[in-house]
């Protein structure tokens, strides 16, 4: 009893001084468990004709009733809840994006979050070391939650929203994959309720995500700002369990070739976008000037551009060009 009395504690002074988290919330009702299973067992041991087959009676009726409890009640978004209500200013928004679909709402305040943040930073040119593991949780966070909102699209979302949300080259029909996890058999309840408050709430996953995204990235280029070694301890060195493990590698290179892809598949495939941006910023002239160098050196279709050799040759060229095309394609 006493063992049971001072775990109990320590899990309650953990949620006090860091928040909740699902293997405290899974603790405490293993806690609970066991004490009415000693519980059970003392009443044996002094009520004479207590039957003793009830104790394995009350331990299954226990477990079944605490099992029911965590696969009825929304969990994850009680833990958001609380974590909001209780550590606003040390909110782990990471560990957020890391829950489920039930905690859907908790990503949107993520995504808040981290526009926040993003707009306190954007105009430094050099961070500080917590300024950087800052902005290297926030990232993750929004990398985390891009990821789970475009699996939902896989799962419940027209052929046009996955192609718009995976930016996947997907020439007719869905690939095996997606056409797997969209049968029957893999519809779950939580995931269609988030998928449909996603699109109920397009302005904050599509735009704002997507704009966050992009403009980080577009920020550590035009900064020359690494977060590489804050992202790879933030992964890597804790501990997050029973979450689903995401994985994501930034350094400077990586993020250069993302967004190198991204503005190929704009800058060759979509003259409308081009003319949008050229009524938009003030050096049209200096614009349309690198525009015309990078697509003729990059005069290729976009069936060509997983030649990794093709695509490296113009690679060096196209990030002379880099931060004058960041400016203008940086969104709001």
């Amino acid at each position: 009893l006493l063992m049971l009395v001072s775990a109990f504690k320590r899990d309650i002074i953990y949620i006090d001084s860091y928040g909740l988290t699902r293997i405290r919330v899974l603790g405490g009702i293993f806690l609970i468990w066991l004490a009415g299973i000693f519980t059970l067992i003392t009443s044996a041991n002094f009520i004479k004709k207590f039957p003793k087959k009830q104790i394995l009676v009350g331990a299954g009726g226990f477990g079944l009733f605490f099992f029911l409890v965590l696969n009825i009640a929304n969990t994850d978004q009680f833990i958001v809840d609380y974590n909001a209500k209780n550590f606003a200013e040390k909110n782990d928004i990471f560990y957020n994006s890391l829950l489920s679909e039930d905690a859907v709402k908790g990503w949107e305040e993520a995504i808040l979050i981290s526009q926040t943040t993003y707009n306190s930073l954007s105009n430094k040119k050099h961070l500080t070391d917590l300024e950087k593991k800052e902005l290297a949780e926030t990232l993750l966070a929004l990398k985390s939650i891009t990821e789970k909102r475009n699996k939902l699209f896989d799962y419940y979302g027209t052929l046009k929203e996955v192609k718009d949300n995976d930016y996947a080259d997907i020439p007719r029909g869905f690939p095996d994959h997606i056409k797997f996890n969209r049968k029957w058999q893999s519809i779950n309840l939580g995931k269609k309720q988030a998928f449909e408050f996603v699109k109920e709430n397009s302005e904050t996953f599509d735009k704002t995500l997507n704009c966050l995204n992009q403009n980080i990235d577009f920020y550590q280029i035009k900064n020359s700002i690494d977060i590489s070694e804050e992202t790879h301890t933030r992964l890597r060195e804790y501990d997050y369990p029973f979450t689903e493990r995401f994985y994501y590698y930034n350094d400077i290179d990586s993020v250069k070739h993302d967004i190198f892809r991204y503005f190929l598949n704009h800058y060759i495939e979509n003259n409308d976008f081009e003319k949008k941006y050229y009524q938009e910023i003030d050096y049209v002239e200096n614009l349309k000037t690198i525009l015309t160098k990078i697509k003729s050196r990059m005069n290729i279709n976009s069936d060509d551009l997983d030649d990794y050799q093709k695509e490296n040759q113009y690679y060096e060229e196209f990030e002379r060009y880099l931060v004058e095309l960041i400016e203008v394609e940086k969104c709001n």
